[in-house]
């Protein structure tokens, strides 16, 4: 295994990702193509779950990313509350029998940090679940 450093850092000027990009999770779609899906933070801490595609060179090695977007942004009632809103730290498993990726996040809202739920077909589209609660 080498070490190639960095694929992703902050974008210059990017207000999504003023204060930082890290913590990515990944899966590959169908073509095998792998998708990135980092925390992006933009002012006041306002966290985001970005998404980019890994570009490769001629021999498989990856040099660089393509910016697709944001995947998901606080908008349920558990992912934000007076003071702050947040989704971040994703963690994507690829179900091939479902045909379906799932991804578990850290939604911030009323409760604090609690753990949600957004399962996708393709990728590109997320459909939240559930917010889990604690016994």
């Amino acid at each position: 295994m080498e070490r190639l450093g960095g694929l992703m850092a902050p974008r210059q000027g990017s207000a999504n990702e003023a204060e930082g990009v890290l913590n990515p999770a990944s899966a590959r779609d169908a073509a095998g193509v792998v998708h990135l899906f980092p925390r992006v933070v933009a002012a006041g801490n306002y966290s985001r779950i970005g998404h980019a595609e890994v570009k490769v060179d001629g021999d498989g090695t990856p040099r660089s990313v393509r910016r697709r977007g944001v995947a998901l942004q606080p908008a349920e009632s558990w992912e934000r509350n007076q003071v702050t809103a947040g989704v971040e730290d994703p963690r994507i498993t690829t179900m091939p029998l479902l045909g379906a990726h799932v991804m578990t996040y850290t939604a911030y809202g009323p409760g604090g940090p609690r753990v949600a739920v957004a399962v996708s077909l393709d990728l590109e589209h997320w459909e939240r679940h559930a917010q889990l609660s604690y016994a």
